[in-house]
């Protein structure tokens, strides 16, 4: 997957996740949503180690909390 699109993978992401709160909704786990995103759940967790210094579930624990 190139980088544009795991990009754009990690917006969708964001948006999943910022849906599911706002509605109140309680968030799935890490490997849920990068199956109803169509991405990789390693490739989005180097991303986002990358980008943030934190895993997947530890962000959605975050949002959790």
């Amino acid at each position: 997957m190139g980088h544009r699109r795991l990009m754009e993978k990690y917006r969708l992401f964001n948006e999943c996740i910022e849906d599911l709160t706002a509605a109140g909704s309680p968030l799935p786990s890490f490997e849920e949503i990068c199956g109803r995103i169509g991405v990789s759940p390693r490739l989005l967790e180097n991303l986002l180690f990358e980008e943030l210094g934190v895993s997947g579930e530890e962000l959605l624990s975050s949002y959790r909390n």
